[in-house]
């Protein structure tokens, strides 16, 4: 248009344009240069007006690119430092500079209009020009004085300088206070320090200085409450209009008529010009083209749309016919239009509008109306410079102020700027105003006569009040604090409660106004959410949470419920107050609103992007119910997680399925062809197009999204529904395909590059972290993952290649022959560079390269071969010579003379007469020989004649050169040969095994060839019958005796295929066969040699005691080298005995290998105990004594204490005197502590005396190859390979390569392949990827491997609570950043203060270093930095909520210390590894044991009475003390008088009378009285009473004495329990709860963990189960104690009260109708037996024997 006024007029519309800020078109900016160059040539020139003189002109103004010249005294002066007033004074200057040039541009616009129609340029002008050049100069004046390269370039470089210097004094200040605040603490603390010496040292003077302090501390805090109240003054009150002064202002306009506000050209300017806007005036019907010219015209306009689609669409305001953006808001699209704008280069003020606008129009009740009113925070004078922006905000703030019931007083800023709109327009937009001045409201779904009937509108809040009101108490939060503050929020007399009480009351008519406004009251205030949850919070919370804050997503739930009722309440009172007020008035205001929409049914739309939004409110007006139009608007905002609306929703770009995305979800800016694509959202939208779309290229996320949103009518179009999901579900299924083999790939070359170190231990966490990551695509964006994997694929490919070339170039370089060189080549070519590299290390060597690697399988395959070629050639033929099976495996090798001594025993078993003239067992002797198993004696024959066609023998044996199983090596006593004669067709060979032998080390002899067939049977029949037995018959008898003669392990390689024997042992605690133990050959020489590390560190479960008990049986071969194994733990060394015990416990073990003689007293000195020792070396200079000392924390500990000698304080006596020992024999005498963290500390404490005596050995995960090896070869001993060698590098993944825990996950997958056997039909069976991610993602081994990592972790609550933080912060950060001590000391503050509190950094790092060691963590090279050691570690513990749940909600303790009153000592083991503890706890023992007179010890058998004796003597030998167990009154007085008669010897007599008769109990309790008590009695002996709690308190009372009572187990003391897999409360609770405490219960359910495998989960039910059984419940109630009369009496106690209640003595007496005596009387009864647990507040009978009661009730 500008051009076709000509240049002059054109340039200066254009001008006028660029002034006022208005972004300009593509065309403008063309015309921008000439603009530039017009204006310079006019520099000379005059702008004439009318009623100037011709010779007068105004300066010109700089365009948009220039800025104003700064004057030259300006730029000479130094610009001194800006202050706040000199700032406010700017920013003043600027906003009216700002305002006159809104007014000029528009007063310029008008003009060009004017010159275009023929009329007079105005008078005034050239005055308004000069007014605004000159403010315009000595704005730049100004600036120029606080900084001379500041130009007024712009009102936003202006604008952006001025918040560089507010921000530069805001930070000022913000120094300037915490300085003041530094003094402050600096005051306080002197006034403190002044304080104390006052009270401690009153010095004259003293006061005067307190005051001095006082003084300045007072001032300063003075000067900050005046600046606080200063800035509390400053800001000005914010609320909403009240009713009376809308209607006063209502009065006022409707006695004013409504005045159109057009400018009048000859009206000379006044002073409210500058406000009022002028009317675009009433152009005329342009003329029509010429048909060439239009021709023309619409080339052009096609050549135009082609080109947009290529080029970026940088004003959708502007640009097009219509323009987009206007085209999208017009027909309702206010987000698509959002969207297009945010993505252009229109100003930031128009896509904020456009939000506001979105949300507005998605307002439907006057809640949401009210947040979005709140929302509002855009800059009116801004705005007022972009008329369409404002018309725009205007109704959109008109939009939700009648939904809401009021209006802002931005309205009435932006006013002014309506007076553009035609007459008609304006007037509609006036009538709204006023409309929300009066607290008009419209309810969307009723319309605009919301006026006459309120009792609607009235109910349903009363009804929504009640809903809520029902719905509140029964909401969860996602925390147990939050959801106990809700319902305390929401309870009766509460303010939530009072709140909704309120409307309901209100609504029904029972309450007033003033109720509501009283309820109201209690939700006003800035913070008033938060303190109500604090308040609430306050009430309920635990004195721990009270450190605590509420968890951020808890306190968002209940902020939301307190917003809820506060809206709700808000609404109400609104209502209440318009019903009061409002009558005849609302009927007004609703007629004039109808009236003004109704005049604007023949009025045209304004054009431009105004026009759009004024059209948009009139048809909201015209049926504000209508929201299911096609352009429905109520599908265009978007919620945050919390609730609160932000931009609009992305779904509206759906349909293009081309836009670029950015990774944060929204459009990509930056992409050069987003605001292209976003053009093309006017063009129609094909569903079925655009589903296919995303469904080709993988975003499944969107392709939902659009089916989704079809559901619901999102689009308003018809599409076939069910097609389209078709269509998505097989894309879905395909990609998931895609993307599962894409995850293998990247594993698998991840696994490749990480087994040849090609990653640092950051780079291979991350890359971990982000594969895990990459694993499930939850949101279904295929497309967004593929791209990541292939971007990982190809990080790893490049290392992996670089590493192919460094080993290739190093290849060519070496001498090999040509062979091995192509071998080598061929590694690389396939990509396996570990072997490759183990190559290269043989030829730098000058070594040949072995032979090809073999998993294992290769006999297994070569026998399988050799078995059917055998079967071709008819050896299977009855009494065939085994000698032709041996011939056709080794036709070309003769045989050794064991194969030939079996080989003829083996064909005395097919022989029938050659049976009768030999002896069989001897046969069988010879037999195993060849196999491998060397017998000790003759096979014994457990049948001697022959039964069933099958005889056994029983025979002691060793494998020759080991075994694969350790049930066929290391574990078995005794193998059990069954040797069966006769050929067993149709029936399985296994049926010879009695039930008792099938779990037992079974080898079959079967004289009989077996093909393949019969093999897999009976390899079926062995998985169906759980029988284990290694089956040998001709084929493998002659392939072994021609191939591998006595090679037990060659053995079990052609015959565990076909057997279920299982070669993992996971539960042996430190017991580790010999057959899985792997690796550690660094660390055993460490062990053994003299100059190795003399302490072994390590977490729980990783292998320490299996690595000195391996030690143990290596090094010791009984001559020259002697080893001493002791568990210090389990001899209570340091904790029930003092560390000087250890000399006893070596004493004992030295003279049981024989290094010192019997005549060496157990209780000999130190100095004894070394002389000796050094004697025995001294004998042979071969000879060398390693000591062992496994579980020496407490140790170490209690000797690091110091003890008084004669000397001083003596500390490490006992450890001093083993390094004297050490150091006498050069170390030919050696002695390793092992332990757990606290070992590893006393390695670097510089006191200790050993602490240069080596480097520490760490005992963490095994080394990739080793652990490698425990799984690969086990595997292939039984027949299975691995069908890529990368699923073993998973499976160690998966691990964490700890040794305990690989074979927890081998031992299920090797049951798993068990399952299967007989259904293979081929050996050795392959390991399929599915087979691994089975066992990986069961329940079972999950949870097992994460309890046993756990172990470790919960070692110290402090390395628990650091791994879940740095755990949380790799989460938060995708494993892809590193964590130093300080910031971590920072968060484990906060979540548990008194554990860290007392630590610093430094300290905290020996924490990180201690869990780097035990495999947790790892650190970075030469940096105190630590990461995660695998991503793996994490997902073994949990979910990311399960952490963060686990830090808020734990109750942590201090590391355990010993208490002597709780720990319980460990009396033995039995066979299947369950431990028995002492009944008694140390504190016990050492009283009963130090006390001369008469004890009295009563309890149940399930409170292990019977186990006493035991206790106490292995307690008291330890201290020199005879023990000796009398049973009757004979029995005592003969062991008292032997005790007296040895008067040097403390003896203890225990008296067992737990089955004598009432009087002999009482003859001997006195008796011992007379004999003991007295002060004449002997000083050597003291006596023990056993007795039932029946006669123990009268026994006791003889004896002036408290009857010692055994106790149950507690949650508390179960911490003394070594190595117990229940370590922390929470499990520990469990225990107790299931198991009572009842020791035989608590030993049996931890051991089930310990050595049977299952979980603290599973045992804890299994548990409870077993004492549903009958029979199991009736045993326990028998050995509580409670016989048939006590059970009968506690019948109503079942009856009445429920299992661990807790019952006051009152009801004690009701429940079982007894007086109190006899209530009490039971009561002592039963506490006497253990089983009544006793609270201040009552009794309650213990748990366990409740539920026996129960099940026994239930079944009588």
């Amino acid at each position: 248009m500008l051009t076709t006024l000509g240049r002059p007029i054109g340039l200066l519309g254009l001008y006028a344009l660029l002034l006022s800020d208005q972004p300009a078109s593509q065309l403008a900016r063309e015309h921008h240069g000439a603009l530039e160059k017009a204006l310079q040539a006019a520099i000379p020139k005059k702008v004439p007006a009318p009623t100037e003189k011709p010779g007068s002109h105004h300066r010109p103004l700089a365009g948009p690119s220039g800025g104003t010249e700064i004057p030259d005294h300006a730029m000479d002066a130094n610009p001194p430092g800006i202050d706040a007033a000199a700032l406010d004074q700017l920013t003043e200057g600027l906003t009216k500079l700002q305002e006159l040039a809104g007014t000029l541009a528009t007063r310029l616009r008008a003009t060009a209009g004017d010159v275009e129609v023929g009329r007079a340029i105005p008078a005034g002008l050239n005055a308004l020009l000069t007014s605004y050049d000159e403010q315009l100069e000595n704005l730049a004046a100004e600036l120029a004085k606080y900084d001379r390269t500041c130009s007024a370039s712009g009102f936003d470089a202006v604008e952006q300088q001025l918040a560089v210097w507010r921000s530069d004094l805001a930070d000022k200040e913000h120094a300037r206070r915490q300085q003041v605040a530094k003094r402050i603490d600096e005051l306080k603390r002197s006034i403190s320090g002044v304080d104390d010496l006052i009270a401690n040292n009153p010095v004259p003077g003293l006061p005067d200085i307190r005051a001095k302090y006082q003084r300045q501390l007072d001032e300063l805090l003075a000067s900050l409450a005046e600046e606080h109240t200063v800035c509390t003054d400053a800001v000005p009150e914010v609320s909403h209009p009240s009713s009376d002064q809308n209607d006063d202002a209502l009065a006022a306009d409707e006695e004013q008529p409504v005045v159109d506000h057009e400018a009048d050209p000859e009206q000379p300017e006044s002073t409210t010009c500058s406000r009022t806007p002028v009317v675009d005036a009433v152009t005329e019907p342009e003329p029509e083209p010429e048909p060439e010219a239009e021709a023309e015209a619409e080339a052009e306009a096609e050549a135009e749309t082609g080109s947009a689609e290529e080029s970026p669409l940088d004003s959708p305001w502007e640009e097009g016919t219509p323009p987009v953006a206007v085209a999208l808001v017009e027909s309702g699209r206010l987000a698509e239009a959002y969207w297009v704008t945010a993505m252009s280069a229109e100003p930031d003020r128009r896509s904020a509008v456009l939000s506001f606008a979105t949300a507005a129009y998605n307002a439907h009740n006057s809640e949401d109306a009210t947040a979005v009113l709140g929302s509002f925070a855009l800059n009116g004078q801004e705005l007022g410079r972009d008329t369409d922006a404002a018309v725009l905000a205007t109704t959109s703030l008109l939009r939700a102020g009648l939904v809401a019931g009021w209006g802002p007083q931005m309205l009435a800023q932006l006013e002014p700027t309506l007076g553009i709109l035609p007459t008609p327009w304006h007037e509609l937009l006036k009538t709204a105003i006023r409309a929300t001045r009066v607290q008009y409201r419209i309810e969307p779904t009723v319309g605009v006569p919301l006026t006459a009937d309120t009792d609607e509108i009235r109910t349903e809040l009363g009804r929504r009040a009640a809903s809520l009101a029902a719905d509140l108490p029964h909401r969860k939060n996602l925390y147990q604090r939050g959801t106990r503050v809700l319902q305390r929020l929401v309870r009766e007399g509460q303010p939530l409660d009072n709140g909704l009480q309120a409307v309901i009351a209100w609504s029904n008519g029972t309450g007033s106004n003033e109720q509501l406004t009283s309820a109201l009251e209690s939700f006003t205030g800035h913070d008033v959410a938060d303190e109500l949850i604090e308040a609430a919070d306050a009430a309920v919370r635990t004195p721990k949470q009270t450190r605590e804050p509420i968890i951020a997503g808890a306190r968002r739930g209940l902020q939301r419920a307190v917003d809820e009722v506060a809206a709700l309440v808000r609404e109400a009172h609104a209502v209440s107050a318009r019903i009061g007020s409002a009558g005849s008035k609302d009927l007004a205001v609703g007629d004039a609103l109808r009236r003004a929409v109704t005049a604007l049914q023949e009025q045209p739309t304004p054009p431009g992007m105004a026009g759009s939004a004024v059209k948009l409110l009139r048809d909201w007006l015209a049926d504000p119910s209508n929201t299911s139009a096609p352009a429905s608007l109520g599908r265009q905002l978007t919620l945050t997680d919390d609730g609160s609306s932000t931009e609009p929703t992305t779904d509206v770009l759906l349909p293009l399925t081309d836009l670029p995305w950015a990774a944060d979800g929204r459009p990509d800016p930056t992409h050069p062809a987003t605001s292209a694509v976003l053009a093309r959202l006017t063009r129609p939208f094909d569903i079925t197009e655009a589903v296919a779309a995303y469904c080709k290229r993988g975003d499944l996320r969107r392709a939902t999204r659009i089916l989704e949103l079809h559901e619901h009518n999102y689009w308003g179009m018809e599409a076939d529904g069910a097609r389209l999901q078709q269509n998505i579900n097989a894309a879905r299924q395909d990609w998931i395909a895609r993307h599962r083999k894409a995850v293998v790939e990247a594993r698998d070359l991840f696994d490749r590059v990480r087994a040849q170190n090609l990653l640092t231990q950051s780079d291979d966490s991350t890359v971990s972290g982000r594969i895990e990551a990459l694993t499930t695509v939850s949101d279904d964006d295929y497309h967004a993952a593929s791209r990541h994997l292939a971007n990982l694929v190809g990080e790893l490919t490049n290392l992996q290649q670089a590493r192919i070339d460094e080993l290739d170039a190093q290849l060519d370089t070496l001498q090999m022959s040509d062979a091995d060189r192509l071998r080598i080549r061929g590694l690389l070519e396939e990509g396996d560079t570990v072997t490759a590299t183990e190559f290269l290390s043989f030829a730098l060597e000058g070594k040949s390269l072995p032979d090809n690697f073999d998993p294992g399988t290769e006999d297994l395959s070569v026998f399988t071969q050799f078995l059917e070629e055998g079967f071709r050639n008819k050896l299977d033929t009855p009494h065939t010579s085994v000698h032709r099976w041996a011939e056709l495996a080794e036709p070309d090798t003769p045989l050794t003379n064991q194969a030939k001594i079996g080989i003829e025993a083996w064909d005395f078993l097919t022989d029938p007469t050659a049976r009768a003239r030999s002896n069989l067992a001897d046969n069988v002797r010879n037999i195993l020989h060849t196999l491998g198993v060397n017998c000790a004696a003759r096979p014994n024959a457990v049948q001697p004649r022959a039964r069933r066609g099958f005889r056994v023998y029983r025979v002691s044996a060793t494998p020759n050169d080991g075994s694969y199983i350790s049930d066929l090596g290391s574990s078995a006593v005794e193998y059990t040969v069954t040797v069966v004669l006769d050929e067993r067709r149709g029936r399985s060979l296994l049926n010879v095994l009695d039930p008792e032998d099938t779990s037992r080390a079974n080898i079959v002899l079967y004289p009989h060839a077996m093909d393949s067939t019969t093999r897999q049977e009976i390899a079926a029949n062995a998985a169906d019958s759980k029988a284990k037995a290694l089956v040998v018959d001709p084929a493998a008898f002659g392939w072994i005796a021609a191939k591998r003669p006595s090679s037990w392990r060659a053995t079990q390689r052609i015959t565990l295929p076909w057997t279920i024997f299982e070669p993992y042992k996971p539960f042996v605690a430190g017991l580790v066969p010999p057959e899985v133990f792997v690796g550690r050959e660094t660390e055993m020489y460490q062990v053994t040699d003299p100059d190795g590390g003399l302490f072994v560190y390590g977490g729980r479960q990783l292998g320490k005691s299996a690595l000195l008990r391996r030690v143990h049986s290596t090094f010791h071969n009984g001559d020259t080298r002697r080893s001493i194994y002791l568990d210090l733990k389990a001899k209570g060394i340091g904790e029930a005995e003092p560390a000087s015990r250890i000399w006893r416990a070596l004493t004992i073990e030295l003279k049981n290998c024989g290094v010192l003689g019997p005549k060496v007293s157990d209780e000999a000195p130190p100095d004894t105990i070394i002389n000796n020792v050094k004697a025995w070396l001294a004998e042979s200079p071969r000879r060398r004594l390693l000591m062992l000392a496994d579980e020496a924390d407490a140790f170490l500990t209690a000797d690091s204490r110091g003890e008084s000698t004669p000397g001083g304080i003596s500390h490490f006596r006992n450890v001093l005197g083993l390094k004297e020992l050490m150091e006498s024999t050069e170390r030919r005498f050696k002695v390793v502590f092992a332990g757990l963290h606290q070992v590893q500390r006393f390695g670097h404490i510089s006191n200790v005396p050993l602490v240069h005596g080596g480097p520490e050995i760490l005992i963490g995960p095994l080394k990739p190859l080793d652990a490698r090896k425990l799984v690969v070869d086990p595997m292939a001993a039984l027949g299975y390979r691995f069908e890529r060698p990368e699923l073993v590098w998973r499976l160690l993944s998966a691990t964490n390569y700890q040794a305990s825990l690989i074979q927890i996950f081998c031992e299920e997958l090797v049951r798993t392949l068990h399952r299967r056997r007989g259904r293979s039909q081929s050996v050795p069976v392959l390991v399929t990827e599915d087979d691994v991610e089975a066992v990986a993602a069961s329940d079972w081994v999950r949870s097992r491997i994460a309890e046993r990592l756990r172990i470790t972790i919960n070692l110290d609550d402090r390395y628990r609570v650091l791994t879940l933080v740095i755990a949380l912060f790799s989460l938060n950060d995708s494993f892809g950043t590193d964590y130093g001590p300080e910031e971590l000391l920072e968060e484990a503050r906060r979540r548990w203060h008194a554990g860290f509190v007392e630590l610093t950094a430094s300290q905290v790092s020996i924490y990180l270093d201690e869990m780097v060691g035990l495999g947790l963590l790892s650190r970075l090279p030469q940096k105190k930095r630590y990461t995660v050691r695998s991503p793996n570690v994490i997902n073994m513990l949990g979910t990311k909520a399960d952490l963060e749940r686990e830090l808020a909600e734990t109750d942590f303790d201090r590391p355990y210390e010993y208490n002597p009153r709780e720990a319980r000592r460990l009396l033995a083991c039995d066979e299947h590894g369950r431990e028995f503890h002492s009944p008694l706890t140390d504190g016990q023992l050492h009283d009963l044991t130090f006390n001369s007179g008469i004890s009295v010890i009563t309890g149940s058998t399930a409170l292990g009475i019977n186990r006493v004796p035991d206790a106490i003597q292995n307690y008291a030998e330890m201290r020199g003390t005879r023990v000796e167990k009398v049973s009757s009154d004979k029995e005592l007085k003969k062991a008292v008088t032997d005790a007296v008669r040895r008067r040097s010897s403390p003896t203890i007599i225990i008296v067992d009378a737990l089955k004598m008769p009432l009087a002999e109990v009482d003859s001997v309790s006195g008796w011992l009285v007379d004999r003991l008590v007295k002060k004449t009695s002997p000083q050597n002996v003291s006596a023990v009473l056993l007795a039932t709690p029946t006669v123990a308190p009268t026994a006791a009372g003889k004896a002036d004495t408290e009857p010692v009572r055994l106790e149950r187990w507690t949650a508390r003391s179960v911490r003394s329990w070594p190595e117990c897999p229940f370590d922390v409360p929470e499990t520990r609770e469990l225990l107790i709860k299931a198991t009572g405490g009842w020791p035989e219960l608590v030993e049996r359910t931890i051991s089930w963990v310990i050595n049977g495998g299952l979980t603290l989960k599973s045992a804890v039910q299994r548990a409870e189960k077993n004492l549903s059984d009958s029979a199991a419940y009736h045993a326990h109630l028998a050995s509580c104690g409670l016989d048939e009369n006590l059970i009968r009496r506690l019948e109503n106690w079942v009856e009445y009260f429920q299992p661990g209640e807790i019952v006051p003595p009152e009801d004690v007496d009701a429940a079982l109708e007894t007086d109190r005596g006899s209530s009490q009387a039971l009561l002592d009864h039963l506490s006497m037996l253990g089983v009544l647990d006793e609270y201040e507040d009552g009794v309650a009978v213990d748990m366990v024997v409740h539920r026996c009661l129960q099940s026994l009730r239930g079944t009588s």
